[in-house]
């Protein structure tokens, strides 16, 4: 079997200007757990989960971390963690660093990278 023969091949997108609320709303009505941030081009720029969106809730329930861990925190670490925190679109609360693979992939190669990348989705 290759990912082809167990990906979603209906695919529910959002754009980087998708406002969180609109995608806490398309994650209730498809009932999935995430979605691909696309450019203009349809190329993968990110992805939002519903992880993403849970650690808005109880990030914004801290008010501050505790004393030693701010210590280890750099200026960019903190306004990046602000920035997912209080972001009221997909740019600012999506991840990344996307890991895709080919339609071709065997799902045990597939199943290696979910578990060595620690990662749910490809």
């Amino acid at each position: 079997m290759q990912a082809s023969d167990i990906m979603t091949k209906d695919i529910v997108s959002v754009t980087a200007e998708t406002s969180v609320q609109e995608i806490a709303a398309l994650l209730l009505k498809h009932r999935i757990s995430a979605v691909p941030v696309i450019d203009d081009a349809k190329a993968i720029v990110g992805l939002v989960s519903e992880g993403d969106l849970m650690r808005r809730i109880r990030d914004g329930e801290k008010k501050r971390h505790s004393w030693w861990l701010e210590i280890f925190a750099t200026p960019a670490s903190q306004a990046a963690d602000y920035v997912k925190t209080e972001g009221h679109y997909a740019r600012d609360v999506m991840t990344r660093d996307v890991v895709t693979v080919p339609e071709d992939m065997p799902i045990g190669q597939i199943a290696r990278l979910l578990e060595k990348r620690r990662i749910k989705r490809v």
